[in-house]
């Protein structure tokens, strides 16, 4: 196991696992997004897949986590898995997802845009990982904020509890014949990063 500074000291994750299949849990959802946010949050099913089975999903109408949950309930304290593949919120992005689809051109990915179908600027990309990754959620956001700023894209950091809605109109923009993101170099790097809090200075008398 890799040991990384935390809250409390010291804290552990599972070393990363080389697998092939990654996880989807999945719930049919429709409507708005606003529609959708009322009625998912249970229900979930999680398959055990290919990266490049992800399309399919895609092409329906669902909300999605690269997570498993605890009997189908979405929480952050429901969560018991890696993942083998990210989602990258993009909401204010000075690229089109066609430009971020060039971009990301030597990675499996997928490209698709969200609630509003006409903003080319407000997109998902859907990263293949090289390895299952599993790391506490103090440091989700850290990995996920590496990962971008290397990419050279803007995205939210949300937690890993976050869930994510597919819609059937929407074009997907997908590679899925080159290789997937390797994960090592933003491991290391948040790995560095020391999450202790810090004492407040003593008041004198």
């Amino acid at each position: 196991d890799i040991r990384m500074p935390g809250i409390s000291g010291t804290e552990t994750f599972k070393e990363i696992k080389k697998v092939d299949k990654v996880l989807l849990s999945y719930l049919p959802c429709t409507g708005t997004k606003q529609q959708r946010a009322s009625k998912c949050n249970e229900g979930f099913v999680c398959d055990e897949i290919s990266f490049t089975d992800l399309e399919e999903m895609l092409k329906g109408d669902y909300a999605y986590s690269p997570f498993k949950f605890i009997n189908g309930i979405r929480g952050k304290d429901n969560i018991i898995s890696g993942c083998k593949w990210i989602v990258l919120d993009i909401d204010t992005s000075e690229i089109t997802d066609v430009e971020a689809h060039l971009l990301l051109s030597d990675i499996n990915h997928y490209i698709v845009r969200t609630s509003n179908k006409n903003n080319p600027n407000k997109f998902r990309a859907l990263i293949e990982l090289d390895a299952e990754v599993d790391i506490p959620d103090i440091r989700w956001k850290l990995f996920i904020k590496e990962i971008t700023n290397d990419l050279g894209l803007i995205a939210d950091g949300l937690a890993k509890s976050q869930i994510f809605f597919s819609y059937s109109d929407r074009e997907i923009l997908a590679t899925t014949d080159m290789e997937p993101l390797t994960t090592k170099p933003y491991l290391d790097a948040i790995s560095a990063i020391d999450l202790t809090p810090k004492k407040a200075p003593s008041k004198k008398a």
